[in-house]
């Protein structure tokens, strides 16, 4: 179960308004957050969130992919530039999901691996 700020932030990071109409209902944010935990069970609640919104911006480019830009007279609408719009929201996601991944990676132990042996006095030749 998702908390009411995680959902806060993840409506607010899609440019949900909530309120009556919401983009999202409540179950499908939980749903999100629960599809990031399945790719990252050991992911943080920032990792887990970043992936999340990241699904929710290509439910939302679903949406708008086959909206078209249009002209008529002296009135124009470009719908067909929120699908790029998300593109760069979602690559702008990504980056976060990499930092939060990589704040929870184990430190790397440094040093040699190849070690030669030491030659010991009774097997001069060894």
């Amino acid at each position: 179960m998702t908390s009411a700020l995680y959902r806060a932030r993840f409506r607010r990071a899609v440019g949900d308004p909530g309120g009556d109409e919401p983009l999202f209902e409540t179950d499908d944010i939980d749903d999100k957050f629960d599809q990031a935990a399945e790719g990252y069970p050991d992911g943080s609640d920032e990792a887990l969130l970043a992936q999340a919104v990241i699904y929710g911006c290509e439910d939302l480019m679903a949406v708008y992919a086959t909206q078209v830009d249009y002209t008529a007279n002296s009135a124009s609408e470009r719908l067909g530039s929120v699908f790029g719009n998300y593109e760069k929201l979602i690559k702008k996601w990504e980056t976060k999901l990499q930092t939060a991944l990589a704040e929870n990676l184990p430190m790397v132990m440094w040093g040699s691996t190849s070690v030669s042996p030491r030659r010991d006095a009774e097997y001069p030749d060894a």
